[in-house]
């Protein structure tokens, strides 16, 4: 668990790429696909961009962070664009934002039709198939299609783990105390057990993908009672303390998959860096 970071995952995440580091690392293979393409005369190619970085959260406990309540309730933090890519209902947007943000899905939508018809091209497809065999397009499509190599025989260990660690009656207590936190709030736990991560704190009423006062308002509340009561931290430490031996077991392999990823970040970083 770190704020400065805006990080509350298990230790064993550790060793599996972040959502934001495998969406960026795609993206710099898509740049870099189109750069190549560009130079073999092919126009109106799409410009990627990597995941903005006041945005990337990664989290095994839903909303935890006050800001990101206020900004998008239980919504994962994204552009304004993308909500409207995604299909997100943000009610709290002024008509210049909603506005903006329609003309450059707009504009989204008339590149990828450009691009759709271009793809049916003899000369589109030939740039591609030089692009992704040779220099910087191939290197970084190898660095994509390599991810899944950080899954191992520790994965499966590592999730009976935390199966295991939601069961321990400590989750009993910690769940116990967020729900009579929230239930002052006038908020209500899911009906459900506590032995899986995804609806340990889920209240009554909570919704994916829409934002509004209402949603804000209980959100706030939810990444209140977490503060409060500790539920967070020590929801993270009785996981870690299953996962550990599991960590002990395959430290070697560990450490070595923890060495390529910080790799990866340094070489995504300086390739998204370098484009500024």
């Amino acid at each position: 668990m770190n704020r400065e970071t805006n990080v509350a995952v298990f230790g064993s995440q550790r060793y599996i790429p972040s959502v934001a580091l495998a969406g960026n690392i795609d993206s710099a293979y898509q740049q870099s696909l189109n750069d190549c393409m560009a130079r073999e005369g092919i126009e109106g190619l799409l410009d990627w961009h990597p995941t903005d970085p006041d945005l990337s959260r990664e989290t095994a406990v839903g909303v935890w962070l006050a800001e990101d309540a206020e900004r998008f309730a239980f919504t994962n933090p994204i552009t304004v664009l993308d909500q409207l890519v995604n299909g997100v209902v943000n009610s709290t947007l002024s008509g210049e934002e909603s506005a903006a943000a329609q003309e450059d899905y707009d504009a989204l939508a008339e590149r990828l039709e450009a691009d759709r018809t271009n793809a049916g091209t003899e000369s589109y497809q030939a740039a591609e198939r030089k692009c992704m065999s040779s220099g910087e397009g191939a290197e970084w499509k190898n660095r994509r299609d390599s991810l899944p190599r950080f899954s191992g025989p520790w994965s499966e260990e590592f999730a009976a783990a935390q199966v295991a660690a939601y069961k321990d009656d400590r989750m009993v207590e910690i769940k116990r105390d967020f729900g009579e936190c929230i239930s002052k709030a006038g908020l209500s736990l899911e009906a459900s057990d506590s032995t899986t991560r995804d609806t340990f704190f889920t209240v009554n009423g909570e919704q994916f993908g829409v934002i509004n006062e209402q949603q804000i308002k209980m959100a706030s509340d939810v990444v209140r009672c977490k503060d409060e009561t500790g539920a967070v931290e020590k929801l993270l430490n009785v996981v870690a303390e299953y996962e550990a031996p599991v960590y002990l077991e395959y430290e070697r392999e560990l450490q070595s998959l923890a060495v390529e990823l910080d790799e990866l970040e340094r070489v995504t970083s300086e390739y998204w860096t370098g484009r500024d």
